[in-house]
């Protein structure tokens, strides 16, 4: 049971690190093109309305992107404190 548990966060933290590099591409992406509205020669009603499309997803990919490195930071503890349970057999005071 202990080397499923050590299997399944090595494996949450394989995807957790693989998507929060897709979610910085995505915020990288959403940068430029917001440097390309802002620089180009788009003007008027219509790109005024799709740099507040933009920003919404600008956004919203920051505070995604938030809350995945903080889910990693967790994961990430967890398996420093299984590390700890499966060798020492100490266990964490969240546990008890």
């Amino acid at each position: 049971m202990q080397y499923r548990v050590f299997t399944q966060i090595n494996q949450d933290l394989m995807q957790l690190s693989s998507g929060n590099s897709s979610l910085e591409e995505a915020l990288e992406i959403v940068k430029k093109s917001i440097d390309k509205i802002e620089n180009g020669t788009w003007q008027g009603k219509s790109k005024d309305a799709a740099m507040s499309m933009i920003l919404i997803l600008k956004e919203y990919n920051e505070k995604l992107l938030e809350i995945a490195k903080e889910e990693l930071k967790i994961k990430s503890q967890l398996r420093v404190e299984s590390d700890n349970y499966m060798i020492n057999g100490d266990i964490p005071n969240e546990w008890r």
